[in-house]
């Protein structure tokens, strides 16, 4: 899923077909040998749970902690395609099992720090931090 182009430098349809690639192909189970950046892996997995989950109008009142593990393989910075997909399509089934706690979801932040990709739910009345942890 090599970019062509820095997502700074697309159009909005651009943009949107970008994530809808990746969503497609994660979703679709296909076994890929394809790698790409830990940086890229993070933005598509972050893109593609906001554009399948969020509203982005929503006050957050709460807090609503919980945790989660997943094995990714860093090899110099880039990441096997096949692990982006699993982690993407387990916080898919998580977060549809969070939506159902409330009626909206307002963000999804997908982070990587020091070997930890944390990942944050905004939700209306419930703002969930499920930590994803890079073994």
């Amino acid at each position: 899923m090599a970019n062509t182009k820095p997502v700074t430098e697309m159009t909005d349809k651009e943009v949107e077909a970008k994530i809808q690639k990746f969503i497609a192909k994660a979703e679709s189970n296909q076994k890929s040998g394809e790698t790409l950046s830990l940086d890229d892996a993070i933005w598509n997995i972050e893109a593609g749970l906001n554009y399948k989950f969020c509203i982005n109008d929503i006050e957050l009142v709460a807090d609503y902690e919980e945790a989660m593990e997943f094995n990714i393989t860093d090899n110099n910075g880039n990441v096997n395609f096949n692990e982006v997909a699993n982690v993407f399509n387990n916080l898919k089934t998580k977060t549809a099992e969070l939506k159902k706690k409330a009626r909206y979801i307002s963000a999804i932040d997908v982070d990587e720090e020091e070997g930890v990709i944390s990942y944050l739910i905004s939700k209306e009345n419930i703002i969930s931090h499920i930590a994803v942890y890079e073994m």
